[in-house]
This record gives structure tokens, sequence and C-alpha cells, in this order.
């Protein structure tokens, strides 16, 4: 079984949060970027019904959601869902290395190539 989310083996799946006000694996566990059973959750219940409801902590949708990614990802005892109802899935290629910055909650993929580092050698 494979950790990481990706389908035909040459790219890896990332969910980023691009709106502002709260990221989404910048402000929870790096894990729930890039998880397989993280991203086949987001896959499967990013309409914006369950969005909106997932941010209340009595709804079957938060059941869920904290049930996932508890069982499954390297998360605390708090999951914050502001981000989740402005989730993207991007998609980064294997053996790139990559972080997720975040400024005022909106997250982005950012590359060696994105940062300027330079190699000499």
């Amino acid at each position: 079984m494979e950790y990481y989310y990706n389908e035909d083996k040459t790219k890896v799946a990332v969910l980023v949060s691009y709106g502002f006000g709260a990221g989404w694996s910048t402000w929870n566990g790096k894990d729930l970027a890039y998880e397989r059973h993280a991203v086949e959750f987001w896959l499967e219940h990013n309409d914006p019904k369950f969005c909106r409801e997932v941010y209340d902590d009595d709804s079957e949708a938060h059941a869920l959601a904290d049930e996932c990614f508890h069982k499954y990802c390297d998360c605390d005892s708090h999951i914050y869902y502001g981000g989740y109802g402005d989730i993207d899935l991007e998609w980064v290629p294997c053996g790139t290395p990559f972080r997720i910055t975040e400024y005022d909650g909106s997250e982005r993929i950012e590359t060696l190539d994105d940062a300027g580092f330079i190699v000499i050698n």
C-alpha cells in the first residue's frame, strides 16, 4: 500500500489551500497535504455543501473528516477545517523537492527552482 497518492507513478497529488484566512496543511499536519487517504477523502468530499458542513463540529461531515484524518494522518488532537473549502489538487513530479509555504492562510507549492536556488559544481 502506498503512502502517497500517485496514479501514474510520475506525479504526487498535493492538497493546497489557496484561499486567504486559513491554510490547510500549514495550519494542520503536513501529512494532510499528501497522504493517500487524505487525498482520496478530499476527492470524494470536495463538493461545496460538504465543505460548508465540515466546519460545524457537530455535523456528520466533520465527524467523517476527523475519523479519516486522525486514523491515517500524523495529526495532533485538533484539526482546523478553515482551509478545507479552499483546497485545490496540484500534481508535483515525483522526486521534486518541494514545500508548502503560507502567507495569511494562502498556501502555495514552492520548488527549489521557484525559490531561486543556485547549484554550482
